[in-house]
């Protein structure tokens, strides 16, 4: 009797031993699969931030050439066809020997806007950037901003652009973008450089003016108060791209910025 007893009560701790150990391998399993569940669903989300901040950048880089286009019609070749005009107008009332001089600068005022228009055709192209690079498309964008003659300008590149960073450098354009355009508002700068690093580990950013620079209390003054709004977008798109946004200034002799951008991987992290 002790032993069936015995053989019984053994039988019963090792049943509860085993669907202990059943029941832990059951939770262990679940909350793998649901950390798992977890990572792919901010994967997901990752992925479709990403996705958003890109066709953000994409509808505010064409807002932004738009504009520009608008304004170059408007104020350059408007301007130069206004006075091919005139000159078309003046033939009627010039002598026969005085008419060729006036043929020959109507022609050279239109072969000009001829030239204005063909420039701004490559701004018609949405995808410039994807489809000629970072390192052009601020080449042309510099062109842009001298044409004012406000500003003297310098682009230096060095290393080979990576086949996959098309993508991402549209972000960097328009970190780059909104880097130039509070130069032209606030700075009141001489001088713009520019250098692009590409290595097989990273994408370095560097823009540089002479403006009057800035305390660098001030920079928490306006991020705290609101103002710096467009600072707070260059940070956030450098983070999103895994990267750094450095601002560097002092008062009277000018501003740093640097965006560093690792190597281009995929939103999961997998090399391309």
């Amino acid at each position: 009797m002790s032993e069936s007893y015995d053989v019984a009560v053994m039988l019963v701790f090792g049943t509860v031993a085993l669907i202990s150990v059943l029941i832990f391998l059951i939770l262990l399993i679940v909350s793998f699969f649901k950390r798992q569940l977890a990572s792919q669903r901010e994967k997901l989300q990752l992925t479709a931030s990403y996705e958003l901040e890109l066709l953000t950048s994409r509808i505010e880089v064409q807002s932004e050439t738009f504009k520009y286009i608008a304004e170059e019609l408007h104020d350059n070749i408007g301007q130069l066809l206004a006075v091919a005009r005139l000159h078309l107008n003046m033939l009627e009332h010039v002598s026969s020997t005085e008419a060729p001089e006036f043929i020959q600068h109507t022609n050279e005022i239109i072969g000009q806007a001829v030239q204005e228009v063909r420039a701004l055709t490559k701004s018609f192209d949405c995808d410039f950037v994807r489809d000629f690079g970072l390192v052009a498309s601020l080449s042309l964008q510099l062109e842009r901003i001298e044409k004012s003659r406000k500003f003297k300008t310098s682009l230096v590149s060095s290393g080979n652009p990576l086949s996959s960073a098309h993508e991402r450098e549209i972000l960097l354009f328009r970190i780059a973008q909104e880097v130039l355009n509070n130069i032209i508002k606030h700075s009141e700068a001489v001088s713009i450089e520019v250098e692009i690093v590409y290595t097989d580990d990273w994408i370095r950013l560097k823009i540089e003016d002479d403006g009057h620079g800035f305390e660098p209390e001030l920079l928490h003054e306006w991020q705290s108060s609101g103002s710096g709004a467009g600072l707070k977008n260059m940070h956030r798109r450098a983070v999103m791209l895994g990267g750094t946004c450095i601002l560097e200034s002092k008062l009277g002799i000018g501003t740093i910025v640097i965006i560093t951008i690792p190597e281009i991987k995929d939103i999961d992290g997998v090399s391309r």
